[in-house]
């Protein structure tokens, strides 16, 4: 949810009301086109209002609101100033600058606005909840926590800040006391949309899938077009195994943002013809590098109905995927392909193709550089005895509801630590002293090979080289896939798509066996079976 703007009925606690009945007839007139959306037309008499009486509280207030509303931030800005500087004490003229402050992801401003609004009223219920949202944007979520609990002490009937609770309760993976803040959101306010898609999340989490379903489309219902309701659901619809509802929701994505290029319409985006004999196909890169090499393996069907193909893919990856041979011509995003009949993006291939998932396509090959795959050979030999043993313990990104993959170091130590062989560190970007760390509690030396992630080249070679490779899902499980070789992979919950709900391996790599935590974060069944198997083996 976005922070709150103040309403009237906080503004005139503090603004100054109109003195002619002139202008106070003008201003019923701007407030009534603003209420019927006449955006332009109000603003017009809010200006006229301004320009007679420079300290018109009520009419700043407005333009400041309209300007957000057309898309001007800094020019609301700029008008909230104007009215702190007539006012410095409003408290309500604090928290709308936050408000616009966070829009613009100035987040230690708006925090600072809000603070300034709660030192002023200490009771401003909508300033302790807009500070909540920008602790959550800040990854302070304890603080944004008490932040919520101070506005809910002053106001225990505002759904949306309960709902607000919900969401950082989720991100803490506290799903029970999640769904309990949801719940009393919607026993409030029945027709809060972004409660019954929170609660969805929540009850995917608590691996209820049918109940999350039933949330989603009850979001849906109210709100139709919501994209990330949309994308939600299609979580839940692949993770079960039901790929036609599964990819044609996942169609919505918040991923397909980033696609703001100038030709953005000309992407096609409904289910391709069986036959598409003699047409030029462009796919384009979104995501992340594994996200490209996953949905990549769709590729060829294009080729199969007859289209020729141009991928423009992420710039670390083409010398690769032109090995590869898995489309005609593969060129760097941002190049131009020349004339083309239809524009798709990768992640969309599933849908438009009408993949169903049975049987679902494996990865594709792509062969390594033999002088890059000697000199790693070279160095782990030079390290220790086979078998080498790859490891990645943390991938993704922890901030705004991003999947982040983790499983605490020092136990996938313990459970690797008993083989025989060599451990070989593939984490990207440890911390400081992390691969020591972890070398002391495996109890045996370690070989730092983190700098490959540098070089993918370097990594699709290693990849290939290592007898086992135990990991949270990352990049190089894909490109260790391609290269044919399966890997350990420790899924966390709430899992990916591509891990499926439930099973021993995904149907998406087939060969790699699957380690699960628990709900309750419990990661020990997991690690007593991945160490049984890696004995055996």
């Amino acid at each position: 949810m976005r922070p709150s703007f103040a309403g009237t009925a906080d503004l005139r606690r503090g603004g100054n009301r109109p003195a002619a009945e002139q202008e106070a007839q003008l201003f019923r007139k701007g407030l009534a086109l603003h209420r019927q959306g006449k955006l332009p037309q109000a603003r017009q008499l809010f200006e006229k209002i301004a320009r007679k009486n420079p300290t018109h509280a009520e009419a700043l207030y407005y333009l400041s609101v309209i300007e957000n509303q057309v898309g001007r931030p800094k020019k609301a800005l700029a008008l909230c100033e104007r009215l702190i500087a007539l006012d410095p004490d409003n408290a309500v003229y604090h928290n709308n600058r936050g408000f616009l402050l966070n829009g613009l992801n100035r987040l230690d401003e708006a925090l600072a606005a809000y603070d300034r609004a709660i030192r002023l009223q200490l009771d401003y219920a909508t300033a302790h909840n807009n500070r909540g949202l920008v602790l959550k944007e800040l990854d302070r979520p304890e603080e944004a926590l008490a932040a919520y609990d101070c506005a809910l002490t002053l106001r225990p009937d505002m759904a949306a800040v309960h709902n607000n609770r919900g969401v950082v309760l989720t991100a803490l993976k506290r799903w029970d006391e999640a769904l309990e803040s949801v719940d009393r959101a919607l026993a409030l306010e029945p027709g809060l949309a972004t409660a019954h898609n929170n609660r969805g999340v929540t009850l995917k989490c608590l691996d209820r899938l049918d109940e999350s379903l039933d949330s989603f489309g009850h979001a849906l219902a109210l709100t139709p077009e919501d994209g990330e309701c949309h994308f939600n659901r299609s979580q839940c619809w692949l993770l079960r195994g039901d790929f036609v509802r599964g990819w044609e929701e996942y169609s919505w994505r918040s991923a397909l943002k980033v696609l703001e290029m100038a030709d953005a319409r000309a992407l096609h985006r409904r289910p391709l013809p069986a036959d598409l004999g003699g047409k030029h196909v462009v796919v384009v890169r979104e995501m992340g590098l594994g996200d490209e090499l996953f949905f990549l393996r769709f590729a060829p069907r294009l080729a199969e109905r007859g289209a020729r193909v141009t991928y423009l893919a992420e710039p670390r990856l083409v010398g690769m995927l032109d090995r590869a041979k898995i489309v005609d011509r593969v060129m760097a995003a941002g190049g131009k392909p020349g004339l083309f009949d239809l524009k798709l993006t990768v992640g969309d291939l599933p849908w438009l193709l009408g993949d169903s998932g049975t049987p679902t396509p494996g990865a594709f090959p792509i062969p390594a550089q033999p002088d890059r795959e000697a000199a790693l050979s070279a160095q782990l030999q030079a390290f220790g005895p086979p078998p080498y043993v790859g490891l990645t313990w943390r991938a993704g990104r922890n901030e705004k509801g991003v999947l982040f993959k983790e499983i605490p170091f020092d136990m996938l130590a313990g459970a690797v630590s008993p083989l025989g062989g060599s451990l070989v560190a593939l984490q990207r970007r440890p911390d400081a002293g992390e691969i020591g760390a972890f070398a002391r509690a495996a109890g045996k030396p370690v070989l730092d090979l983190t700098a490959a992630n540098d070089d993918l080249e370097d990594m699709l070679a290693l990849a290939g080289r290592l007898d086992f490779y135990v990991c949270v899902s990352n990049t190089n499980l894909h490109l260790r896939a391609a290269r044919g070789r399966t890997s350990h992979v420790l899924v966390p919950t709430p899992p990916e798509f591509r891990w499926m709900a439930d099973g021993a391996e995904s149907p998406w790599f087939h060969g790699t066996r699957v380690f699960r935590q628990q709900p309750t974060g419990d990661w020990s069944s997991a690690l007593t079976r991945l160490a049984r198997e890696l004995a055996d083996r």
